[in-house]
Order: C-alpha cells, then sequence, then structure tokens
C-alpha cells in the first residue's frame, strides 16, 4: 500500500482487534481493507458485512488462496466508480 501513496499503511495490531471495525490495514484513506489468506476463496460477501463504512468509504476484501494467488474484491458500484476515474487517467 505505501508504493501506491498511503505511506502510513500499517496492518492492524491484534491487539487492537476489538476496535479495528473489520479493517486489517490502517491509513489507506478510503479504503477499507480486511484480508485473508486461506486455502479456499473466503466467502466475499460474508467478509465485507464485517467491515464498518462510513458514507464514502470502499470497502476491499483482499485475499490470498494456496498455490492461487491473490486477488482483490470491491463491490460492484464501487468497481464501476474506480473505472471511471482509471478510464480519465
Amino acid at each position: 500500500m505505501q508504493e501506491i501513496g498511503f505511506p502510513k499503511a500499517r496492518r492492524q495490531l491484534e491487539y487492537h482487534a476489538d476496535d479495528a471495525n473489520g479493517i486489517d490495514i490502517q491509513n489507506t484513506g478510503r479504503f477499507k481493507i480486511q484480508c485473508k489468506a486461506m486455502k479456499k476463496q473466503p466467502n466475499v460477501p460474508e467478509v465485507m458485512k464485517n467491515i464498518q463504512t462510513k458514507r464514502d468509504d470502499i470497502p476491499v476484501v483482499v485475499y490470498k488462496v494456496d498455490r492461487k494467488g491473490t486477488y482483490v474484491a470491491f463491490k460492484y458500484e464501487d468497481a464501476l466508480s474506480l473505472m471511471r476515474v482509471l478510464k480519465e487517467a
């Protein structure tokens, strides 16, 4: 996250889990990121339910599946908004 413009991005500390609001990476602006490393793909909608967001926040699930790679999931409307911004760039 630091290399794309979030210099203060940090992993949520384990002992702050109670006040993490479902967010694993701190200091990422509007992006509220939950991370998973699993043998199989996680149930993304269930994971998204655990991410507490405000009005303009974008919940993101980053997940690594054993021997299959790392993936990112957004809600459809958030993905469209991001694609519009990228199209204009």
